[in-house]
């Protein structure tokens, strides 16, 4: 039996909060976000308390247990972040990393020793080679995916199976000597 529905509105206080959501099988999103935001909202958390998925209290620490369990919010505001900074970290080398390429691709450098280059002609392929794929794209290739006549079309035949009147599986399109045999147009 259901009781009358019950129009009140949601209490914002995180003690409540955290009970509805423990009361659900399934936690609703309404109840996800406003937890996360209601002691500090989330776009103003550092990494520090975005890896332990709470903010930190009023003296810059946390005290206190870890929370068991981390809100979704968090998680995928967490691993956003986290891929802007890596890809910033990284763009700052990406300058240098050209150089180094560059360099390889270009080195006639001989060691003294063997007479041989320092940079094998391979290296120096594969620099060039990745250059320009980054650059112009990959040459697209083609997949020829064709079988002989008989083997894929006899896989398929030989998976499609109907009953008949007598309630025994046949074939349902059955192949004559490597050939699809066609039904008889009546």
């Amino acid at each position: 039996m259901q009781g009358k529905p019950n129009n009140k509105p949601l209490s914002e206080n995180p003690p409540a909060i955290r009970a509805r959501l423990r009361r659900r099988a399934k936690p609703m999103a309404r109840d996800v976000a406003m937890l996360a935001d209601t002691i500090k909202p989330l776009d103003e958390w550092d990494f520090e308390e975005l890896a332990r998925g709470r903010p930190k209290d009023k003296h810059g620490g946390f005290m206190g247990a870890s929370p068991k369990w981390v809100t979704p919010a968090v998680r995928s505001e967490a691993k956003r972040r986290l891929k802007a900074k890596a890809l910033d970290t990284m763009g700052e080398h990406v300058s240098h990393a050209i150089a180094v390429l560059v360099d390889l691709m270009m080195s006639d450098d001989i060691d003294e020793n063997t007479g041989k280059p320092l940079v094998d002609a391979k290296t120096r392929m594969a620099a060039a080679t990745y250059i320009i794929d980054q650059v112009v794209g990959r040459a697209r290739q083609g997949v020829d995916i064709s079988a002989d006549a008989g083997g894929f079309q006899a896989i398929i035949a030989g998976a499609m199976k109907v009953h008949n009147v007598e309630g025994e599986y046949v074939d349902a399109h059955p192949i004559v000597e490597g050939q699809w045999e066609e039904a008889e147009a009546t």
